[in-house]
C-alpha cells in the first residue's frame, strides 16, 4: 500500500485488547487529587507524521512498541494541569490502576475532535495489542480519482473486510454541524429582521410624507425641483439611519471577532468588509425612501394645498 503512488504516510491507532477507553482521570501523583479527565492515543510511531502534529520538545515514541513502562507522547496541556516545569522527558507518569509512561517527546497543542469540545491533556502511548485499530492515511493529493485507486487498491488488499472510507473534511464538517445549523439560522433571521425593518421605514416615510406634504408643496411653489424634495426626506432619515448603521457595525465587529475565538482556524475580520455592508445598507435605505417618496416629489402641489 506504501508504494501506491497516492499514498504519503500511513499510521495505526486503537483500542487495548482489554477494551480500555480513550478518557479516564488525571490524577496528580503527588497528591492524588483529580484534576480533570485525561485522553489516551494508542499509535504506532508513524502517527505524528502522518496526522501533522509538532513535536516541540523530546523525540517520538520508538518504532519498536514495547517495554515497561510505555513510551508515550503528551501535549503542553498535560504539562500545565500537573504543574510540571523544566524537562519533562524521561519522567514516569503512572497513570493509576493501568499502566505507567514515560514521557518520550511534547507534542503542540492541537485540537480533539472540535474547538466546542472541551480540550483535555492527551498522553499518545506507544503501545501494540490492540483489538481493534483504525488506520490513518495521508494522500499526496486528495483528488476523486486518488480515492477511488486507493479504496480499490484496499479491497484488493483486505478481500474479507468491509472497506469503510472517511475523509477528515467530512469528519471536520460533521463535528461543526451544529455550527452551521446555528450560522443558518442566523442568516435567515437576519434577513427577516431586515425586511421588517424596511417595513417600517417605509411606514415612518410614509408618516413624514403625510405630515410635511403641505410644507413640501409650499416649497415647491417656491421653486423647489423633485431633487430638492428627495434631498430633504433623505436628509432626514441618513440622520437617523447613519448613527444606527454605525452602532450596529461596531458591535457585529466585535461579536464576530468573539465568535472567532472559537475556531482554531479562521479568517482575519477585515474592516472594509464591514464598511461595505454598511455602505450596501444605507443604499437600500436610500433607494426605499427615494422608491416611496418619488410619487410625492413629482405631485402637482395645488392637490396638497386645496386640501387644506
Amino acid at each position: 500500500l506504501m508504494r501506491s503512488p497516492e499514498v504519503e504516510n500511513i499510521t495505526f491507532s486503537g483500542q487495548l485488547v482489554c477494551n480500555f477507553f480513550s478518557g479516564t482521570h488525571f490524577i496528580d501523583p503527588e497528591t492524588q487529587e483529580t484534576l480533570t479527565t485525561l485522553r489516551f492515543e494508542f499509535a504506532d510511531s508513524c502517527y505524528v507524521n502522518t496526522l501533522g502534529l509538532n513535536i516541540v520538545q523530546g523525540g517520538n515514541i520508538p518504532t519498536r512498541l514495547g517495554g515497561d513502562p510505555f513510551p508515550a507522547l503528551v501535549n503542553k496541556r498535560f504539562l500545565e494541569v500537573l504543574r510540571w516545569e523544566g524537562n519533562p522527558v524521561g519522567r514516569i507518569y503512572k497513570c493509576k490502576g493501568l499502566f505507567d509512561v514515560v514521557i518520550t517527546g511534547v507534542l503542540d497543542d492541537f485540537i480533539v475532535g472540535s474547538i466546542f469540545t472541551p480540550q483535555t491533556p492527551v498522553v499518545i502511548v506507544g503501545l501494540g495489542g490492540w483489538n481493534s485499530f483504525y488506520m490513518s492515511i495521508r494522500l499526496h493529493e486528495m483528488s476523486p480519482e486518488s480515492f477511488t485507486r486507493l479504496e480499490n487498491r484496499l479491497r484488493e488488499l483486505l478481500l474479507d473486510q468491509d472497506i469503510v472510507l472517511t475523509t477528515y473534511r467530512d469528519k471536520l464538517h460533521e463535528s461543526y454541524r451544529d455550527t452551521e445549523r446555528f450560522r443558518n439560522s442566523v442568516v435567515v433571521a437576519a434577513v427577516f429582521m431586515l425586511l421588517i425593518t424596511l417595513m417600517g421605514l417605509v411606514g415612518y416615510v410614509s408618516d413624514e410624507i403625510r405630515r410635511r406634504s403641505k410644507e413640501i408643496a409650499i416649497r415647491k411653489v417656491n421653486g423647489a425641483t423633485a431633487t430638492d424634495v428627495l434631498k430633504l426626506l433623505l436628509r432626514n432619515i441618513i440622520i437617523i439611519g447613519l448613527p444606527a448603521v454605525m452602532i450596529g457595525l461596531a458591535g457585529t465587529y466585535l461579536a464576530g471577532d468573539k465568535w472567532l475565538e472559537n475556531f482554531p482556524e479562521k479568517i482575519s475580520l477585515n474592516v472594509f468588509i464591514f464598511v461595505l455592508g454598511g455602505l450596501a445598507l444605507l443604499a437600500v435605505i436610500g433607494f426605499c425612501v427615494v422608491l416611496r417618496s418619488w410619487y410625492v416629489a413629482n405631485e402637482n402641489p395645488v392637490k396638497s394645498i386645496k386640501s387644506e
